[in-house]
């Protein structure tokens, strides 16, 4: 009872020690990893609306206008460095994982609250992508934990936060407003308690209101015809395999029944979120009675949030499905055989064990760098002046600014498009896009993705290299897609580099640009 006595007393200072731990191994894996595509997106945006490009219509904010938002807040405020966005997004997946704690630790005890703190932190111990998922997951949990609190104020400001949610990952609107719905109807219809009804009523109006606010900014400034293009995003990308939502949901509910054991094998970490979505559903079937409304919501909540979180890449069910965490734990520590608890809770430890150790894409991996394959050179860009990347890559940032500056001081060249699909390409060239989208591939899922936000830039680059106004990236000759090709005149040339990417087999990028803006 001493130790226990101990940590319930310095509980805080040792979390907080866990954390920080953690942090600093973040922020080392986030210095050498180079992802030109999701970081570059990411970091693009945030700049572009600090340089006054108008959202949706000049700015491709892919999941929501709130993650542009706080990324320029970050940029704006501690300066245009790429790793600030990073710790940014270790800060708020930490705060996450910290209000989890929290808000179990109140439903049961502190040993439940520490359990459910080792199963996020070993199934995904750190975030490796400035996304919107974890933007998104953080107010959800901060929405959540003032779900705890008895008072209208909290509940409407829980509504706000889950707005806030649905701001910064839009595709999470149908789950959240869904959740919102059924949680009131169950209330009204089965809780005897008609205060508690009235108290989410606050919640719903305050989710409303919030979004209701966004729309008429939309209004007031004639963006809503670009925003609503966005919300066919999904079905473009699903488009690629002629897939749907609901077929993306039923290959995930057949993901964790017959071929359930063989996915623990080569995945451990697919068998907790199938504990947590298992443990959710057998809570709202059993218990919407007479269960706690909080835990009720939560329950729906996690269920709901799988069916658009499905992807390959399990941290977006972790920083979503992961939620429901929170009653799966309330329901072990509720289990009246002393011996079923342990049991159950050393599983779930092993389990997550396996998962840290041995996943084959290893969480160990993304805390540990081998740093032999890197060779440090600095970037002619500041904005990456913290990273440490391979020396092929920086080679190619640095020849790109170098062109890029050479060629503009020649000649008075507004233009750049970037045909590959490295945005930190788009960042180098730092001129003004034909097209809203700041990459493309020549594959028929982005080729499409393209021509759907602007069916004209083909004609348009091509216009602009018969005026000579435009510099060009493209790969491996990728300047041909399913639609048409571009054409480049007499009057321009190009220059080639080597590329050698970690992820893919050696290839080059070709720089076109006007044949009299550089000797």
């Amino acid at each position: 009872m001493y130790l226990y006595d101990i940590i319930s007393k310095k509980q805080h200072y040792l979390i907080l020690l866990i954390l920080s731990i953690l942090t600093f191994f973040s922020v080392n894996r986030f210095i050498y990893i180079y992802d030109g595509h999701h970081h570059g997106l990411m970091l693009s945006n945030a700049l572009e609306l600090l340089s006054g490009k108008v959202p949706f219509k000049e700015i491709f904010i892919q999941y929501g206008i709130l993650t542009t938002l706080l990324h320029a807040g970050v940029i704006f405020f501690f300066g245009e460095k790429l790793l600030y966005l990073n710790i940014f997004t270790i800060l708020l997946y930490y705060s996450s994982v910290y209000l989890i704690f929290l808000i179990v630790k109140f439903y049961t005890n502190l040993t439940y609250a520490f359990l459910g703190l080792i199963i996020l932190l070993l199934n995904h111990p750190t975030p490796w992508i400035p996304w919107a998922n974890y933007i998104s997951f953080f107010f959800i949990t901060l929405g959540v934990y003032f779900n705890t609190k008895d008072s209208k104020l909290f509940f409407f400001l829980s509504g706000i936060l889950f707005g806030l949610s649905v701001l910064s990952r839009f595709d999470y609107f149908l789950a959240i407003f869904l959740t919102l719905i059924i949680h009131q109807i169950f209330l009204y219809f089965l809780n005897k308690n008609k205060n508690v009804f009235k108290n989410y009523s606050y919640l719903l109006f305050g989710f409303i209101l919030t979004l209701m606010i966004f729309l008429t900014y939309l209004n007031v400034n004639n963006l809503y015809i670009y925003w609503i293009k966005y919300l066919y995003l999904p079905s473009l990308y699903l488009d690629e395999t002629n897939s749907t939502i609901i077929s993306y949901f039923l290959s995930f509910l057949n993901y964790f029944s017959y071929e359930w054991f063989f996915n623990f094998i080569i995945n451990p970490q697919a068998s907790i979120i199938a504990f947590i979505i298992f443990f959710n559903i057998i809570f709202f079937l059993n218990k919407t009675k007479n269960s706690n409304p909080s835990l009720l919501f939560i329950s729906i909540l996690a269920v709901l949030l799988c069916s658009v979180s499905i992807s390959t890449e399990l941290f977006r069910l972790y920083t979503s499905v992961s939620i429901g965490l929170i009653t799966s734990l309330f329901i072990l520590y509720n289990i009246k055989d002393n011996n079923s608890r342990k049991i159950f809770s050393y599983i779930l430890i092993l389990i997550s064990l396996f998962s840290f150790i041995f996943y084959p894409e290893g969480n160990t991996k993304r805390l540990i760098i081998d740093k032999n394959n890197y060779t440090f050179t600095k970037t002619l860009n500041p904005i990456f002046s913290f990273q440490k990347w391979p020396e092929s890559h920086v080679r190619t940032l640095n020849f790109i600014n170098d062109i890029k500056t050479k060629v503009t001081n020649k000649c008075n060249i507004r233009f750049g498009e970037n045909l590959t699909f490295d945005n930190f390409y788009s960042i180098e060239l730092g001129l003004d896009r034909v097209r809203v989208i700041p990459h493309v591939k020549s594959d028929i899922k982005n080729t499409q993705l393209s021509l759907f936000f602007d069916n004209t830039f083909l004609e348009k680059i091509n216009s602009l290299i018969a005026n000579q106004e435009i510099i060009i990236l493209v790969t491996e000759k990728n300047d041909e897609f399913s639609f048409g090709k571009v054409k480049y005149t007499s009057s321009y040339t190009f220059k080639t580099i080597n590329i050698n990417d970690i992820k893919e087999k050696p290839k080059s990028l070709r720089i076109y640009y006007p044949k009299n803006c550089l000797n």
